[in-house]
């Protein structure tokens, strides 16, 4: 990516990969999507590595660095910041200095799943000759160059489990994208990263800015509703994300799972509201009719009998007591309505409170 820093922040800002196709959209073309967001992702990285040697130090000792690597970073000179080809290196830092080569190679994770032959906790499918990442890296850097493999910001669906330590010649660790975050500035061009990695909607970045809005009437910024909303379902690890829109109602229904298993909040939500199917509950933007344009923000849990709701809207209510928070009943669904009437705090953090304490 051949980018001046001028130009380079104007496509941070006119970025098309913003929302991206839903997290269950198996089609080629979802596929596809997710495939040219990392490489995006990647090729902002890679500009910011090269030019702030301070978001490089930062990135080695919070990304790259191993047990078996010194605590001071090695010279890394920009042109031994590298993007793909080859195909089994995402980014990769080199060093060369007194003889000693060493190479970390970063597998960067933004959506797209991981395949089994990048995964060092698949040792097989990894060291695989002629298709495994391991196998294809050893093969590239001869002995006795020094090797590691990080895999970066893996979901939380992929349930990625590795323990540093070798595979063969290869050190292997595991980093997360807040690994990265903690403790940087948000100035310069890593402003700009970071915003744009937002955009893209990576996490934290994307939780960063869900949790600055607020809507307030007449849904006039609905992008922002929408973000809120999407960095909901992937604070509660529900992947559909299809935002229904119906008379004065804008926002997400939770079904069940289905044939895939549920994780962290979401496997939670099962468990707390009903049992024999339906929506378990809905989350979004309520437009009210006896104020012209007002807007609420109010989160429903759905249970199967009278005794499940009343026992969550007594405790919801002592949670919340400043919260329009009531029971219901409508056909085959017994709910437990819960409303914010106030503007704070900030809807990402009220929609979270409420799941929070009714998931506890």
């Amino acid at each position: 990516m051949n980018l001046s820093e001028p130009s380079f922040r104007r496509l941070f800002r006119r970025s098309h990969y913003r929302c991206g196709p839903d997290e269950d959209d198996e089609s080629e073309e979802a596929k596809d999507t997710r495939k040219e967001r990392e490489r995006f992702a990647v090729a902002a990285l890679a500009f910011c590595l090269r030019h702030d040697r301070k978001f490089l130090a930062h990135f080695w000792s919070t990304v790259c660095r191993v047990p078996d690597d010194e605590s001071k970073m090695p010279c890394i000179k920009p042109e031994g910041i590298l993007l793909e080809p080859p195909r089994w290196a995402d980014l990769r830092l080199v060093s060369e200095e007194e003889r000693t080569r060493q190479v970390w190679v970063i597998e960067v994770k933004a959506g797209a799943p991981l395949e089994c032959r990048q995964r060092p906790d698949r040792p097989d499918a990894f060291t695989e000759p002629g298709k495994g990442y391991g196998a294809l890296f050893q093969k590239e850097e001869a002995h006795p160059a020094r090797l590691r493999y990080i895999i970066l910001g893996a979901r939380e669906s992929d349930e990625l489990r590795i323990h540093p330590g070798r595979i063969r010649r290869i050190w292997v660790q595991q980093r997360t994208w807040e690994d990265l975050t903690k403790g940087l500035k948000r100035t310069g061009i890593v402003a700009d990263l970071f915003s744009m990695m937002g955009e893209l909607r990576i996490e934290p970045f994307f939780m960063e800015k869900a949790e600055r809005i607020t809507v307030d009437s007449e849904l006039s910024n609905v992008d922002n509703a929408q973000t809120v909303l999407h960095a909901m379902c992937d604070w509660l690890s529900y992947r559909k994300l299809r935002i229904s829109i119906d008379s004065g109602y804008m926002g997400i229904y939770v079904e069940p799972s289905g044939r895939r298993r549920p994780l962290g909040k979401y496997a939670l939500l099962h468990k707390v509201t009903r049992k024999k199917g339906g929506s378990l509950a809905w989350f979004g933007y309520e437009i009210g009719s006896e104020k012209q344009g007002r807007v609420r923000k109010g989160v429903w849990l759905c249970f199967d009998d009278r005794t499940s709701r009343e026992a969550m809207c007594k405790k919801l209510k002592k949670r919340f007591p400043d919260n329009d928070t009531k029971s219901d009943y409508e056909g085959d669904y017994h709910y437990v309505k819960v409303y914010s009437p106030r503007r704070k705090p900030s809807d990402f953090k009220w929609f979270k409170s409420v799941f929070e304490e009714a998931l506890s």
